[in-house]
């Protein structure tokens, strides 16, 4: 059997504005974040510097037409205790 040449074929990354901007473009109206995804390094920040980060994304959003929206990790609320 003959070995398989692995793909070396990779699409050119984009930085996450440019991203936002097709994300826009093909029509969505918002971006799922988790916290540390909207506020990278969210433990190592102070309160007043995760809420310039947070007012930041929000204006990169805002300037794009888009919205946050947030998902919960998925061990809160699935307690089987109930």
């Amino acid at each position: 059997m003959k070995a398989q040449t692995p793909l070396t074929a990779v699409r050119p990354s984009l930085s996450f504005d440019d991203k936002l901007a097709v994300y826009h473009e093909l029509g969505f109206d918002a971006v799922q974040f988790h916290d540390d995804d909207a506020v990278p390094e969210l433990d190592s920040l102070t309160p007043a510097q995760i809420r310039a980060a947070a007012q930041s994304m929000k204006q990169r959003l805002d300037a794009e037409g888009l919205f946050a929206e947030f998902a919960r990790p998925a061990s809160v609320g699935t307690s089987t205790d109930d």
